[in-house]
Order: structure tokens, then sequence, then C-alpha cells
């Protein structure tokens, strides 16, 4: 893209497409899915900045990519970036969709707004009990009360402003960078507090080699 701009565009997502169909195409259809698995070798599809190179066909093709024996790995930086790739087939609801279609979501460090509240979105709200307190102490008796109590709110699951706190690797912070890491119909066993919790997501630190 940054050599032949436009038109290295158009030809690699021509490409991809191609390869898309014939994807489609090498399983027989009267080949069972069980002999599928284990005749048909897996292949996958890796996109950086995916943003330039998405159209309307990847998300068809995602929905049936499973029972083709393919996998689809798109990295890009923020949600606006595919709301303005699916702007003709309607923006952020067309991008929504075919995002729901990729099962596993790894979340790093965000500096986008939007794309945090997506994220703490698809994670999910859960109740939790939010505790208040105040202390109140008078001037002329020299006086003082407390007050606490308890409520039951629904709050996030992750709060957005905890994808802004991620580590974002180099060497000011030893090569790790934070992930947090969500698949669709997954639960994984949290430690929190000494206890393992289940969790549709977890916590993963990438170390850079």
């Amino acid at each position: 893209m940054k050599q032949y701009h436009e038109i290295g565009i158009f030809a690699q997502v021509l490409f991809k497409y191609i390869w898309q169909r014939s994807v489609e195409r090498r399983i027989p259809p009267k080949l069972g899915r069980e002999r599928s698995q284990e005749e048909i070798r897996p292949v996958f599809l890796w996109a950086d900045e995916s943003q330039f190179f998405i159209n309307q066909y990847d998300a068809l093709f995602q929905s049936t990519a499973r029972s083709s024996r393919a996998c689809t790995v798109y990295l890009t930086q923020n949600l606006p970036g595919y709301e303005a790739a699916f702007m003709s087939a309607g923006g952020r609801p067309a991008a929504e969709a075919f995002l729901g279609n990729l099962q596993t979501k790894i979340f790093h460090a965000n500096g986008d707004p939007q794309t945090n509240n997506w994220a703490a979105e698809s994670i999910g709200r859960t109740k939790q009990i939010q505790i208040q307190g105040g202390l109140s102490q008078g001037e002329s008796n020299r006086s003082s009360s407390q007050n606490s109590g308890a409520s039951l709110a629904v709050e996030y699951l992750v709060q957005p402003q905890e994808f802004t706190e991620l580590k974002m690797g180099g060497i000011e912070n030893d090569g790790v960078v934070d992930g947090i890491i969500f698949q669709g119909g997954r639960r994984w066993l949290a430690d929190e507090k000494g206890k393992q919790v289940p969790r549709n997501f977890i916590r993963h630190a990438f170390i850079q080699e």
C-alpha cells in the first residue's frame, strides 16, 4: 500500500478474494464434517492493518470459514477504521456484523474511547456490589459521625479505562505486552483474590522477542 497506494490496495483485495473463493471450493459438497477435519489441510488468512483490505465479502466468508478449515487473523488499530471501511455498507452496523463472526478477540493498549467502550461491551457486564462510606465532623462540638452502605449495580467486567493502562512492550515495560483475550462460548478460570472464578475473558502477558 505504501509503495503502490490505491493500485496496491486493489491488487491485494483482489488476491484475497480469489484466495477466499478457492478455499470455499476446495471441500467437496458430499464430504462430511468429520472427514473434512481429517483430510483437508487447515489454512489461515493473516492481514496486518486489515482495515485497508476488508470489504463486504469478508463477513460472508467468515460466516462459513470454519467449515472450510480456514482461520482468519485480522489486526487493526481501532473500531473507527473498520467503520470507515464498511461505510458504503452501512458503517458501524456492518463493521459489528463482521466482527461478530470473529470468535476470538485480543485487545491490547488502546487510546480510542469508542474502541474501548465497544471492547467492554463485548466482554459484558455483571452484577457487582458497590460499597459507599462517609465521615462527617462538626467544628463546634468536635463531634463526628460515620455512615456506610452497599448497593447492587450492573457494571462492566472490564472497565473501558483498563484498556488504556495495558503495557505496550518495549524497554520501559521489559518487553511485556498486556492483552485481554475474549472468546465467545468459552470460560476461563481466572484467579481473583485467591479463588478460581470462571470468566469469558482472561488477561495475558505476551513477551516480545
